[in-house]
């Protein structure tokens, strides 16, 4: 209302000046105007009259004109703010923004079902709380732990019982694996049949000094397997003679590095079995044993510098983009979680090109609503896999099962879980990728 009181009182003085100076002209000016041109003296009047309106019409045209410069200027600020905005908002050091498997940025629409996808599954604001842990067994007509394959005389740390306990705790699905070689093929040569061309491709991560997996699917099954683990009880063992076996086979691969979310060096804590973990111990925890007020007890535990890298970084380095990998075990003991969450973001949210996840869940808690099984955390990665066609088929239990250590309960962390778990790509049904915008 302001503006426009402004403009009226404006537009009523333009008037009145207008008027003014036409009186004075009729006086003084018009008479001699009419004398000098000999014209009608109502003509000179008239375009006296049109040339002061046309005067104010000028000066309003470069009042508007102003206006619209200040406007642009004051447009120009917003969308230089927008464009400061959005580089802080494109700050990838902790959370990156999610691109499809070539590197290209999802489309707006793709993302935002993608962070729908993450965070409802997360909250358990979906149809089922019990989601990632509902397997579907009729995916795999026949699944193995290998066991019946590798647990034989001779073979890396089985003793002269034949017995294997906790060994081979990964179970996968044998309906799309090559047809595991016979004794005699097995034992030509070490395992060095079709070792140009392995008719599969195995990824295994977590192996501390026990590979039995990776050493199974190479021996047995001719395929050319990479394993991987930073730890110093690992490549201690790939030093020994204990590994010589597997350092002689053309189609087995160890690397001294871990399963990341990112690529680089992480810190990792000493952890249970003389490995190492992305979990840490509190600090402080209380201890109340006859005290009022509690006294406050400090722990340490011996941190590790350790090399990691992403699995796209992984499968480039190592020359395998455009390849199938038909088995991608993961135990690494709780580096799992970024690890296949940097894996989401860098395909889309679906990793299409892996046929079988075999892996463990390490310290999942439970959402307290729904209770057992419930685990916001595991819902999501499962969520997202399921999208992609990676579809649950086995699982250890529907709960897991939790920590043994005393020293979890000492600590106050009374939640650490685990469990095992196995994934198969459902080509029938699969979705592929969402969008990306180019």
């Amino acid at each position: 209302m302001g503006l426009i009181s402004r403009k009226s009182a404006r537009t009523i003085a333009t008037l009145n000046n207008t008027s003014q100076t036409a009186i004075r002209a009729k006086k003084t000016i018009i008479p001699l105007l009419c004398k000098v041109l000999k014209v009608p003296a109502v003509a000179i009047f008239g375009l006296l009259i049109v040339n002061v309106l046309l005067g104010a019409k000028l000066i309003h045209w470069n009042t508007a004109a102003f206006k619209n410069i200040n406007s642009d200027v004051d447009l120009g600020d917003r969308r230089l703010g927008m464009d400061r905005a959005l580089t802080y908002l494109n700050d990838e050091t902790n959370v990156p923004i999610p691109t499809d498997k070539h590197g290209n940025q999802l489309s707006l629409e793709a993302r935002i079902r993608y962070l729908e996808l993450k965070t409802n599954s997360f909250m358990n604001f979906g149809s089922n709380p019990f989601f990632g842990v509902v397997p579907k067994p009729s995916l795999c007509q026949r699944s193995s732990t290998l066991q019946e394959f590798g647990c034989k005389a001779g073979r890396v740390d089985v003793d002269k019982d034949l017995e294997c306990p906790g060994l081979f705790d990964h179970k996968v699905c044998l309906d799309e694996l090559p047809k595991p070689r016979t004794k005699q093929e097995s034992s030509k040569a070490g395992g060095k049949k079709n070792s140009d061309d392995p008719p599969c491709l195995i990824y295994d991560f977590g192996i501390r000094e026990q590979p039995q997996f990776g050493a199974t699917m190479a021996i047995d099954f001719g395929c050319e397997v990479h394993g991987f683990d930073p730890s110093l009880v690992s490549t201690n063992w790939w030093d020994s003679n204990r590994a010589k076996e597997l350092r002689e086979l053309p189609n087995y691969h160890f690397h001294p590095y871990g399963a990341g979310g990112v690529d680089g060096v992480v810190t990792l804590k000493e952890y249970n079995w003389d490995q190492v973990s992305i979990l840490r111990y509190p600090t402080y925890t209380l201890d109340c044993e006859g005290r009022d007020p509690c006294g406050l007890v400090s722990h340490d535990s011996k941190a590790f510098k350790i090399p990691v890298k992403t699995l796209p970084t992984i499968i480039k380095e190592l020359g395998h983009e455009g390849k199938t990998i038909d088995v991608l075990k993961i135990d690494v003991e709780g580096s799992e979680y970024a690890f296949l969450e940097n894996l989401l973001d860098s395909t889309g949210g679906c990793p299409d090109f892996i046929k079988q996840i075999s892996m463990e869940w390490h310290h999942f808690s439970w959402d307290s609503r729904y209770g057992e099984g419930a685990s916001p955390s595991i819902n999501a990665i499962v969520t997202l896999l399921h999208t992609c066609g990676l579809k649950n088929f086995w699982q250890y239990s529907e709960g897991g099962w939790p920590a043994g250590e005393k020293i979890y309960q000492d600590l106050g962390m009374k939640d650490v879980r685990y469990n095992l778990a196995s994934f198969l790509l459902d080509t029938s049904k699969r979705k592929g990728s969402l969008r990306a915008t180019h």
